[in-house]
């Protein structure tokens, strides 16, 4: 038998009757813990629900994509009282998660019953937040953790690590021979099933998890057996009722058996069938005979298990017919704001099109789709024609939906907005006006429609109409708005003497009413009752209302809040958003509200906003009137706004006079901005041009008077035959008028013209309708290489400067490639006697466009003719290019267009201080006078780079991350939430940021920022002249993964800074005549080497052989470099693939070579040598007589060795006991550097931990009157330093004024740290405990987990004793290993940890 392994297991739920519920993904080790999923319809969304059993639990969590807690998608769902809430939240380790900056879950549901705690939430696979959130994939397997507790935000009781499928549920089976689809009635009532099975004997099909639902059936002849059963033992049993609709059909043929039978989804047989669960997965067995017997027999079967949906007819209410004809029919639904539709296509084919705003099929935007396998598939494409259309590279559609009905039809259902956005793939889809659409079906997906199958027509959607004012039968309403949008004004007139109201929203709670009774204004703020208004608790009126009767009439003026902030009784006023109002008034003249006596209307209606456009420039401004614009993102157009104190006002583009002007002309209409692309003739009204370039049209009248109107217009809006192409950068003349009357011509004193400018922002790069422009700065910022494309085969010129006088111009013609420096001429430039073009050119001819590199000085030295072209300040750059493919130079026919360009130079900081550089990167630092704040220059061969501050890893860190974008530096202040990409920090703490490409490749980028920047939720403090982490990386696109990456320790160092220095061990080897060797161990684990040898040419050191150079650790000079490598036997020594060698330094005088070099003990590079304190180290030597590595002769070398003899009077270590953690040391060294009794004393204490360690004085047992020395984080935000402290009680111990302690070392490797530092005995400190020269020293000594100095827990601390006079190995022999209950050091709470 051939069975499947299920990837979902399902639960049964029995509420009267067999009913599936989502299919449910049980996790590895679950401990009462149960993840379920199910997929909504069009597969772009999954519900999630997540159940935890345990006494007590109030919490449960899952983090998708990953196995640990390390950067990681996480939902965390928890109790709140009685309700259920849940966060969606990003994991940056073994600490509680954050909340996301976007929530991106929905549709939280949930309950607590008994020990069951149940979370439900619904996001989509992929939510476009591709920082913090894991898309989801369909039918690949992922990881995921899981947790549940007790107390939500600190550790879980349980979780676990797992990894599951999302799977696509089949509506269609094809495997091995096997076969079923279904059709579903129009009504949804009934499934017609079509079977088909490799046998010729029976086949079956079972519903439902447990599969105790079951039809099965076969074919004996022209006789057709199909039979409603249940599961029995083995076989199935036939229902006493069979629900089996009409007359099954079928056949056998070549071996297999085809059977269609129809059934009812509720048979309503709740005993033995089960209600088939539409537009959900449940679980579908399917077997047929193995031995073709029509007799069923389990026993002989093949058997497969599937996760099916139906797909159901949506069935979408209210739709409104768009086309129809034989065959074909498409239908929509407005959604609530009228600004996009439902739309549903019906065809008897197999697929369906729909194509918006054109008559063919070339270039026309098509909705496109088929039921493939079952499942709906409807594609957003652009059609070429006759072809399978081109999917776009937006898909705009949502919602998806469809089935195949049984009469033959399918169904295509999708959501589409009107103006999707998309400019290059979507039509705009009108409302109210005609527009185009093609149509077409076919039987084949993928394949041509015939010619009968297609057509097209001119179709309308029309819209309900919105009000945003109301004259009818003598109820007039209207309303203006504060200008902070925060206060609407409404003015009500009813034909009645007696009350009126204004009912807002759907189900309308929220009331108005109001009379006027003589001079008694009455207006009340109410809510709905039961048949009359209910007045509110609370009045939300602005002011006094005010109001009239006269003539029949009533008029009443009140101000409300457009947010009253009483959530109880009054709704927010949407604003630029339709909902509906009801306004009703008496019938019988009554100030007495009286529902049952009214005249009552319901509209739609929209309140319009001051659109209040920020960051606009003024364009020109007098009495009554301002114009102003705010640059689009590429500044090809802009948002015009125009005030005015009018009723109307217009703007008219390129001319003084109303003849011919290309006018915007608008108004205030019943409330809505009405602005129209026009063409002046005159004093009279402008008329409409033919194509309408005006987009997002905004504005209101305000309270106090007035109108603003807000439209968006390119500059150059390709309609040349009414609308004129406004320049940038250049001066053009404009017309402006307003009035009281729309229609109506303006007085003299309200309008008039005027010269305006429209500046554009300097850009460093172009790209605008296929010209490009960019450029590269040589490092020392003398030339610039120009990089151009035009879409012409033509000729392409660039013009500096105001005047454009300094001219480049060029053409390519085959391989021949021509620029020319040039001055400007009549019409078309001259060439310039000197040709000041640096190198060659280069270009080429591709696809229409030409490219031309060329290379010019910054400052040629040509006065006469070239511009010196200004770094980091704005000047005029003129581009031209042919526009009649000619290389012959022509201003006559060419594009044109004039920016503000800027270069960008290499700001070659002097005096910098490397901080750290690899291959690839380089970062440094240059402090300010007051070594608060340093000026940072980051270096790399990429495209960008990033710099972390306070981590070697990329989790939270503190970031500058940058690129040269668009010819400009961008540097963010950021943090690293992982291998994502960095966030913006809210406060960006960069200032003066500078940088450019430089040609030959690479970039640099400069950014100063201060050391402590006061920003404690997002910045490092760097600390001054003490180590601390950084973390690297740069790459080749912005904004992707890196290329390459890395961490570090680094410092930044004073002006005054001198690294302790304590000498271990020191001295010199002569070898010969100005010929020698010396050296210095410090106790930071490095030595200096300065080795002198009798020649002018290159000098050489080894270690670690005392045969010769094969093995030997060689350091040399070649041409003034240092160089590691690994000596051979006979050959050149070869090069390391690490260099370790620094503070390198070689000169010469009179023929004697002196080289000194300073490296580490102990490298960690396999092809170096390990030096030991107190070991005899094998050395040899060489030298040769030119600068150039090479040959050294037989008599330039040799063989010798040296002691590294310790210099510490007294040293020793201490013993831990047995019960002590392993990993445990204390050493200690005893010196007197200078000859005085100023001696110090060595402490090297390493602990089994990655994280803070330290050691304390003068006490055992207790902390009380220590002196404590601790490496670690003082907080959060601080780096990792040596700390001295004084503990005046068993608790967190304060730091001393004065620090006493001096960092000589400190490493971490896996789950260990050394710590290295150095102090006086004596430190004169009265915070400091002294160490006498003899005698026992008491210490205590604790370690912690994290870096954070915090408290470190009962058995992770303890006190030794050290005998400090004796210099020996053995140290103290006196230990004591603390878990006194009372030694509660620095009573911090232990770092909670979640999911470690």
């Amino acid at each position: 038998m051939r069975t499947r392994s299920l990837i979902l297991v399902f639960v049964l739920a029995i509420i009267g009757q067999i009913r599936p519920i989502a299919a449910t993904v049980q996790v590895a080790n679950t401990n009462g813990y149960t993840l379920s999923y199910e997929l909504n319809r069009d597969r772009t969304r999954v519900t999630w629900t997540i159940t935890a059993e345990s006494s007590g639990v109030t919490w449960a969590g899952v983090g998708f994509g990953g196995n640990n807690m390390l950067n990681i998608d996480m939902v965390l769902g928890h109790l709140n009282g009685s309700n259920i809430e849940a966060m969606d939240a990003w994991s940056t380790g073994w600490i509680f998660p954050t909340e996301d900056d976007t929530t991106n879950i929905s549709n939280v549901t949930g309950n607590k019953t008994g020990d069951v705690l149940t979370v439900s939430f619904e996001r989509a696979l992929d939510t476009g937040d591709s920082s913090q959130d894991y898309v989801i994939p369909l039918d690949t397997q992922f990881d995921i953790i899981w947790a549940y507790g007790n107390t939500y935000g600190s550790i879980h009781s349980t979780r676990g690590t797992t990894s599951i499928t999302v799977a696509t549920p089949a509506s269609a089976i094809s495997d091995n021979g096997f076969t079923l689809d279904y059709t579903i009635k129009s009504d949804n009532t009934e499934i017609t099933w079509n079977v088909i099975a490799p046998t010729t004997g029976w086949l079956s099909l079972a519903f439902g998890d447990s599969g105790s639902d079951i039809v099965y059936g076969s074919v004996s002849g022209a006789t057709v057996t199909v039979m409603d059963a249940k599961a029995g033992s083995p076989n199935p049993v036939d229902d006493t009722t069979q629900n089996i609709v009409g007359t099954p059909t079928g056949s056998e043929s070549g071996g297999n058996t085809t059977i269609s039978f129809v059934r009812m989804v509720d048979t309503g047989d709740a005993t033995d069938d089960m209600v088939i669960p539409l537009d959900m997965t449940f679980k579908l067995t399917y077997m047929y005979s193995s031995n073709n017997s029509d007799t069923v027999d389990y026993s002989n079967a093949t058997t497969g298990n599937v996760n099916f949906r139906i797909h159901s007819n949506p069935n979408i209410s209210g739709t409104t017919q768009l086309f129809s004809t034989t065959g074909y029919t498409v239908s929509y639904t407005l959604n609530s704001e009228f600004t996009g539709a439902t739309w549903v296509i019906m065809s008897t084919g197999k697929w369906a099109g729909v194509g918006f705003g054109g008559t063919t099929m070339t270039n026309t935007d098509m909705a496109y789709g088929t039921l493939t396998a079952g499942v709906p598939v409807i594609k957003d494409t652009k059609a070429s024609g006759h072809g399978v259309p081109a999917d776009d590279t937006t898909n705009n559609f949502t919602n998806i939906m469809g089935a195949a009905l049984t009469d033959g039809n399918i169904v295509l259902v999708f959501d589409r907005m009107f103006n999707t956005g998309d400019k290059t793939g979507d039509f705009i889809v009108p409302t109210n006006t005609a527009f185009d659409i093609v149509w077409a079906f076919g039987d084949t997906f993928g394949s041509q429609h015939s010619n009968t199958n297609r057509g097209t027509s001119s179709v309308t959607v029309a819209t309900p109409p919105v009000r945003s004012a109301i004259s009818d039968s003598g109820f007039t309403l209207s309303y203006t708005i504060k200008s902070d949008n925060t206060e609407i004004t409404w003015m009500v007139t009813a034909p009645t003497t007696g009350w009126l109201s204004l009912a807002f929203g759907e189900n309308p709670s929220d009331i108005v009413y109001g009379s006027v009774n003589g001079s008694t204004v009455t207006v009340m703020d109410a809510k709905s009752g039961s048949p009359n208004p209910v007045d509110d608790t609370t009045q939300n009126f602005v002011g006094t209302p005010t109001g009239s009767e006269s003539g029949g009439n009533t008029t009443i003026t009140f101000v409300r809040m457009a947010n009253t902030g009483d959530s109880t009784d009054d709704m927010v006023l949407p604003l630029d958003t339709v909902f509906k109002l009801t306004y009703m008034y008496s019938s019988n003249n009554s100030d007495t509200v009286d529902y049952n006596n009214a005249n009552s209307t319901t509209v739609n209606f929209k309140v319009h906003s001051n659109p209040n456009v920020t960051g606009t420039t003024q364009l020109f401004s007098t009495t009554g009137y301002t114009a102003s614009y705010k640059l689009n993102d590429d500044a090809t157009g802009a948002t015009w706004v125009i005030t005015s104190t009018g009723k109307w006002a217009g703007l008219g583009f390129g001319a003084q006079i109303m003849t011919g002007t290309d006018m915007a002309y608008g108004t205030i209409t019943d409330g809505a901005p009405v602005v129209k692309d026009t063409k002046a003739s005159g004093r009279q009204v402008p008329t409409d041009d033919t194509v309408d370039n005006f987009t997002n049209i905004m504005g209101t009248t305000l309270t106090g008077g007035g109108i603003v109107l807000v439209f968006d217009r390119m500059f150059e809006t390709g309609d040349t035959t009414d609308d004129y192409m406004i320049p940038v950068n250049t001066a053009f003349d404009i017309v402006w008028a307003f009035g009281d009357t729309f229609g109506v011509e303006h007085n003299n004193s309200s309008r008039g013209t005027s010269s305006v400018s429209i500046t554009t922002p300097a850009v460093s790069a172009v790209s605008q309708n296929g010209f490009m422009l960019s450029y590269t700065i040589k490092a020392d910022n003398t030339e610039i290489t120009w990089k151009v494309t035009a879409p012409t085969t033509g000729w392409v010129s660039l013009a500096f400067g105001d005047t454009g006088s300094d001219v480049i111009y060029g053409s390519v013609s085959g391989s021949t490639v021509t620029v020319k420096d040039a001055k400007s001429g009549s019409p078309n430039p001259v060439d310039d006697t000197t040709q000041n073009i640096v190198g060659t050119p280069t270009g080429s001819e591709s696809g229409g466009t030409t490219m031309i590199t060329f290379v010019r000085m910054v400052d040629t030295g040509d006065s006469t003719d070239d511009m010196v072209i200004p770094l980091n300040q704005s000047f005029k750059l003129t581009y031209m290019y042919s526009s009649n493919n000619s290389d012959t130079v022509d201003y006559t026919n060419a594009m044109k267009k004039i920016i503000n360009f800027k270069i960008h130079s290499n700001p070659n900081i002097t005096g910098t201080t490397e901080l750290f550089s690899t291959t690839g990167f380089t970062a440094s630092y240059k402090l300010s006078s007051d070594s608060t704040s340093a000026t940072w220059v980051i270096t790399t061969t990429a495209s960008w780079a990033g710099l972390g501050f306070g981590a070697q890893i990329m989790t939270n860190t503190d970031m500058a991350y940058g690129t040269i974008k668009d010819g400009a530096p961008m540097v963010q202040d950021a943090k690293a939430t992982g291998h994502a990409i960095p966030k913006k920090d809210t406060v960006n703490d960069f200032s003066n940021i500078m940088g450019t490409a430089l040609t030959g490749g690479g970039i640099v980028l400069v950014f100063d920022r201060k050391l402590n920047t006061g920003d404690n939720d997002g910045d490092f403090v760097i600390p001054l002249n003490t180590s601390f982490d950084i973390a690297w990386a740069f790459g080749d696109t912005f904004d992707t993964k890196h290329s390459s990456r890395g961490g570090s320790t680094a410092m930044v160092k004073s002006a005054d800074y001198q690294p302790v220095m304590i000498v271990r061990s020191e001295g010199s080897k002569t070898i010969g005549t100005n010929h020698s060797i010396a050296w210095k161990l410090y106790e930071n684990d490095t030595i200096k080497f300065t080795f002198i040898a009798p020649t002018a040419g290159w000098v050489g050191l080894g270690f670690g052989s005392s045969s010769g150079m094969a093995g030997a650790d060689f350091y040399y000079v070649n041409n003034g470099a240092l160089v590691d490598a690994k000596g051979t036997a006979n050959d050149t020594p070869v090069v390391d693939s690490k260099q370790h060698g620094s503070d390198f330094s070689v000169s010469t005088s009179n023929s004697v070579t002196t080289m000194s070099f300073t490296r580490e003990l102990d490298t960690g590079d396999d092809d170096d040598y390990t030096f030991v304190p107190g070991n005899e180290v094998p050395a040899l030597w060489a030298y040769g007589d030119t600068t150039t590595f090479g040959n050294h002769g037989t008599a330039n070398r040799g063989l010798t060795s040296f002691t590294l003899i310790e210099k510490a009077y007294s040293a020793g270590s201490a013993t831990f006991p047995s019960g002590a953690p392993s990993g445990l040391g204390l050493k200690f060294r005893g010196y007197d550097p200078d000859g005085t009794d100023d001696d110090v004393i060595v402490f090297e204490f390493t602990a089994p931990t990655t994280g803070w360690l330290g050691i304390g004085f003068g006490v055992s047992g207790t902390m009380v009157g220590g002196d404590i020395i601790y490496y670690g984080k003082p907080g959060d935000n601080e780096a990792i330093q040596l700390v001295d402290n004084k503990a005046s009680a068993n608790s967190a111990p304060t730091k001393d004024t004065t620090q006493d302690g001096m960092l000589l070392k400190y490493t971490s490797g896996t789950n260990t740290s050394m710590v290295k530092f150095a102090r006086k005995f004596n430190t004169g400190d009265a915070d400091d405990y002294t160490i006498q020269k003899t005698g026992d020293l008491s210490i205590i000594w604790a370690y912690g987990t994290g870096s954070t100095f915090t408290y470190h827990g009962t058995s992770t601390r303890g006190s030794v004793s050290l005998s400090v006079g004796v210099q020996d190995d053995g140290g103290s022999s006196s230990s004591t290993y603390l878990f006194l209950p009372y030694l509660l050091v620095f009573l911090l709470p232990i770092l909670t940890t979640f999911f470690p």
